[in-house]
Formats: C-alpha cells, sequence, structure tokens
C-alpha cells in the first residue's frame, strides 16, 4: 500500500478509472489518502474517513509511509475563505494560486497578517490569517459538511464557478 497527497485544488473521486465514470465525491488539496491499485493512469484511494474511489494519478504526490504519518496528524487549520490566495516563500515552486474554503493545512507560523502553511513537500506556503482558522479536536466530518452545505451560495456566487446557478431543491406540500 502507497500514501499520497492530493496536489489540485479540487479532484474528483470517480466510480472507475476512467474520466467518464460517475463521480463520487471531491477532494481538495492536500488531503491524505491511501493508494491501492493503479490502472490506466488512475489510482485506486482511501481517504481518511473510508471513502473510497479512483483519481486522477497526475493529482496526486507520492510520500513514504513515515511522511504520510509524520504529515497527516499534524493539520490544524481549515480554509474560511471561499478562495484563499496563496503565496510561494520560494521562487518557481508549483502550488495551487488558492485553497477553496474547507482545505485543511498544517499552519507552523505566524508573522503578521500571515499564516504559514507547510506542505508534506516539506516547503512553506503564505496565507492570510483571516482566512483560515484552527481546527477543533472534537470537529467531526459531519459537521464540517453542515457548515460546507450551509456556505454553498458562497460558492456558487464566487467567480470560481461563474455564472452557475445552485441546485434545484423541491419541496413537497401536503
Amino acid at each position: 500500500m502507497q500514501h499520497g497527497f492530493i496536489i489540485r485544488n479540487v479532484t474528483d473521486l470517480r466510480a472507475g478509472p476512467q474520466f467518464r465514470s460517475e463521480r463520487k465525491s471531491q477532494l481538495l488539496y492536500h488531503e491524505p489518502v491511501t493508494i491501492s491499485t493503479e490502472r490506466n493512469g488512475y489510482c485506486h484511494v482511501r481517504q481518511i474517513d473510508g471513502y473510497r474511489g479512483w483519481v486522477d494519478q497526475r493529482t496526486l504526490l507520492k510520500v513514504s509511509r513515515n511522511i504520510w504519518r509524520e504529515y497527516s496528524p499534524k493539520i490544524n487549520c481549515q480554509v474560511t475563505a471561499v478562495a484563499a490566495s496563496v503565496h510561494s516563500l520560494e521562487k518557481g515552486l508549483s502550488h495551487p494560486p488558492f485553497f477553496f474554503y474547507g482545505t485543511r493545512v498544517q499552519m507552523v507560523d505566524i508573522i503578521g497578517r500571515h499564516a504559514l502553511i507547510k506542505t508534506a513537500a516539506d516547503t512553506l506556503l503564505r496565507l492570510r490569517l483571516n482566512q483560515i482558522a484552527p481546527l477543533k479536536s472534537a470537529e467531526s466530518e459531519s459537521s464540517a459538511a453542515i457548515n460546507i452545505s450551509m456556505r454553498r451560495n458562497d460558492f456558487w456566487a464566487s467567480p470560481i464557478y461563474g455564472a452557475a446557478s445552485p441546485p434545484l431543491v423541491l419541496i413537497a406540500r401536503d
């Protein structure tokens, strides 16, 4: 079994090892996963919460078990902005230009109004301090999902998603 982290802002978790497979869910940047099988350029992964599916192998950073075990428990903050701008402290590093709401990160220091974020690749990134918040140790995955769904209108209105409209909700009347 191999270990890794998602290296794209959002990666589709698919039902099968092909692009046209049903999308089961989505994974956010730096989410830790275990990798069991590789097929057709896709890897079968398992999230920490047990959810399984296939992701494009180009969206994964494979790491040793030691790095995975060392980094995963140190994730201590969550992005609270719809899209938080990310800045590198070193030139030439490849990283997403922003993180989406709900992305979990490891904050290692505070400098002025910025938080220093350490990645599993041992690089430092900078986010504005007002765009992240500490994770509560007792926070459950379901409460995080409820919080995200309550803010869905913020996402649909953001320029990232363009002119998309929120899903239609039908209410049955007696």
